[in-house]
């Protein structure tokens, strides 16, 4: 007879996996409980709403290309940080990429937002119901 937790429905493991990540926490305890088992990883995998939460910042944890694969069409919420003004283009890629896609953005610079404030009302965002600028103290 299997263990009571291995009778549970995809739906309802994916349900718990959703709780567990917090804006605190990010994927560190989701990607804890996908090692559990391979059922688990398996659930957490094909849980696209999981992986929505895209971080392209200096403390980002997660290979951001990864989350936006297993995040597949769904929308995603976008955070990108803006270092230097050579990674402007580098940033301005993501979003250009996945605009169609995008529901919140948050930009963060520690400089001006140089090619971003020229550049972004071009991008069509037809899901943005969010947009964040601010600036990192240097």
């Amino acid at each position: 007879m299997s263990a009571p937790i291995n009778r549970l429905y995809p739906e309802i493991l994916a349900m718990i996996f959703a709780n567990l990540r917090t804006p605190t926490r990010s994927n560190d305890v989701l990607v804890s409980a996908m090692l559990v088992c391979h059922r688990w990883y398996s659930v957490a995998l094909d849980t696209v709403s999981l992986w929505t939460e895209v971080d392209v910042t200096y403390q980002a944890k997660f290979n951001p290309k990864q989350l936006l694969a297993r995040s597949k069409a769904a929308p995603i919420h976008l955070r990108l940080s803006i270092d230097k003004e050579e990674r402007d283009m580098s940033m301005l890629h993501w979003i250009v990429r996945h605009g169609h896609r995008i529901q919140q953005l948050a930009l963060c610079a520690r400089t001006s937002y140089g090619t971003f404030s020229v550049s972004l009302p071009m991008v069509d965002m037809p899901r943005l119901r969010c947009l964040a600028a601010g600036r990192r103290p240097p």
